[in-house]
């Protein structure tokens, strides 16, 4: 696990995500992502020259986007660094059990909620896939 050089907390690549839930089976439900930091990683693997490295980062970000997930955004608008959209991605559940936890939780103030249903292979496999 990669250290935060300004705080020295730790932080998680999407790589060690990916390798703690394999090691962990069934003790990780959900993830939370900053949403552009996933896409932009996601994205990085269409560009030419890019280390082994970030390909694998694009690879675990790109599964972690096909999962089926809650988006949460701020009404009350956004500044770079806060108010960020955040994802919250089901690892073992499917998009019905996250519209249900959305009908519980109902409209929350400044909040907007959208459920992401995944691509349809994901949302019928477990994670990780085997």
């Amino acid at each position: 696990m990669a250290v935060m050089p300004s705080t020295g907390t730790p932080r998680s690549r999407p790589t060690d995500i990916i390798r703690r839930c394999r090691q962990f089976d069934g003790a990780t439900d959900y993830v939370v992502l900053v949403q552009e930091t996933a896409e932009r990683f996601a994205q990085s693997a269409s560009f030419a020259g890019q280390s082994d490295r970030v390909r694998a980062y694009a690879r675990g970000y790109s599964e972690l986007l096909a999962r089926p997930a809650i988006l949460v955004e701020s009404t009350a608008g956004s500044f770079s660094y806060r108010n960020v959209p955040l994802r919250i991605v089901a690892l073992r559940s499917d998009a019905a059990r996250l519209g249900a936890i959305l009908a519980k939780l109902g409209p929350l103030p400044d909040t907007r909620l959208t459920l992401l249903p995944g691509e349809a292979l994901a949302a019928e496999t477990t994670f990780p896939a085997k």
